[in-house]
C-alpha cells in the first residue's frame, strides 16, 4: 500500500512564479503539462493493459514507471526584446544535443456509449523516448546568429502552425535538465513570443532536444475524459492517480481541462471537471471505453 501511495502522489509541480515574468510562467507551465501528459501516458497505457507496461497488481512496478516518467529542471531564465539577442549566436541560446527525447503527441478517439446516446471524444497524452537526434547542415557550416536564423523558423503540428516571416517581440532563454527513465540531459532551449493586433499570444516553443514536441501541448485541455468517464475510473490505481493529481481553483476554461496552479505549484485535473465527472453513473452495459486504433500523433519541428 505504502508503495502505492507513493505513485499515486507523485505530481507534477512548478516552481514558485509569484515573482516570475509572463514568459518564464508559460515556460514553466508548457513543461509541467508535458510532463504530466507523460505520466498521464503511463496510466492509460497500464489501464488498458497494453504489452511493455506493468501490471495493475504491481505496485513496484507502477512505482518505478511512474518515476521514470518525462520530468524537466529549469533554470537560468533570461527574458526580453528580441532584439536584445539578435546579434548572439543561435547555438548559444538554443542547444543541438546528440542525443534527444522523441516526444509523441496522441490523440486516442474513442466513444462512450449509453442506451440513449454515443458521445465522441479523446485521450491526450505523450509517449516518449530516448532517440540519436539528427541535426540539420545548414547549423554546422558556421556560427549563425539569431539574426539569420529567425526567417527560417518554420513549424506545423496539430497545434501550431509558424510561417517564417513571423515577426517575434519576446523571447526567454533557458537551462533544461530533462529526465526520462533515470537518464538526464542537459541543454539550452528558448520560447519565441508575439502578440498580434487583437492580443492574442503566439508562443513558439524552440527545445531541438524534444524534437520540438512539446509544443502541441500548450494549449491543450487534456482532460482524460477516457479515464474518469468510464469504468476504467474504477480501478484503485487510476481512481487513486486521478484524485491525487487534482487541482482546485486553477481552471480558466469552460470545457474541463487539465490546468495549473501558481500558488500550490502543481498541474492536474481542475477538481470541478472531475467532481462533476465523479457524478455521472457509468451503464453497466457499456463498462468500458470503445476506443478507435490508431491514435493521431503530431510533431512540430523546425
Amino acid at each position: 500500500m505504502r508503495a502505492l501511495q507513493s505513485v499515486l502522489l507523485l505530481v507534477v509541480c512548478l516552481p514558485s512564479l509569484a515573482q516570475t515574468t509572463h514568459e518564464e510562467q508559460v515556460v514553466r507551465t508548457d513543461y509541467a503539462k508535458l510532463s504530466f501528459a507523460a505520466q498521464l501516458g503511463m496510466v492509460w497505457h497500464t489501464a488498458r493493459g497494453h504489452s511493455g507496461w506493468p501490471s495493475l497488481t504491481d505496485s513496484e512496478a507502477l512505482r518505478h514507471s511512474m518515476q521514470d516518467q518525462l520530468r524537466f529542471e529549469l533554470s537560468g531564465f533570461k527574458v526580453g526584446n528580441i532584439n536584445e539577442i539578435l546579434p548572439e549566436s543561435w547555438d548559444s541560446l538554443v542547444s543541438s544535443p546528440d542525443e534527444a527525447i522523441k516526444v509523441d503527441y496522441r490523440e486516442v478517439p474513442f466513444t462512450i456509449q449509453t442506451p440513449t446516446s454515443r458521445v465522441a471524444t479523446q485521450i491526450i497524452y505523450a509517449d516518449t523516448s530516448w532517440i540519436h537526434a539528427r541535426k540539420g547542415d545548414r547549423l554546422m557550416d558556421h556560427i549563425v546568429t539569431v539574426a539569420e536564423e529567425l526567417p527560417h523558423i518554420t513549424a506545423s503540428g496539430p497545434a501550431l502552425t509558424v510561417r517564417g516571416d513571423e515577426k517575434w517581440q519576446r523571447y526567454a532563454s533557458f537551462g533544461v535538465i530533462a529526465t526520462l527513465g533515470g537518464k538526464t540531459l542537459s541543454y539550452r532551449a528558448m520560447f519565441l513570443f508575439r502578440k498580434g493586433s487583437g492580443g492574442h499570444e503566439t508562443v513558439l516553443p524552440l527545445d531541438y532536444a524534444t524534437q520540438m514536441g512539446i509544443a502541441p501541448f500548450l494549449n491543450s485541455p487534456m482532460y482524460p475524459s477516457a479515464l474518469v468517464e468510464t469504468s476504467l475510473r474504477e480501478i484503485p490505481f487510476v481512481q487513486g492517480w486521478l484524485i491525487a493529481n487534482t487541482i482546485s481553483g486553477c481552471k480558466k476554461r469552460t470545457q474541463p481541462e487539465v490546468c495549473c496552479d501558481q500558488k500550490t505549484e502543481r498541474c492536474g485535473i481542475a477538481a470541478e471537471d472531475l467532481e462533476r465527472s465523479f457524478e455521472r453513473p457509468i451503464d453497466p452495459l457499456t463498462r468500458r471505453p470503445s476506443s478507435t486504433p490508431g491514435p493521431k500523433t503530431g510533431s512540430t519541428s523546425k
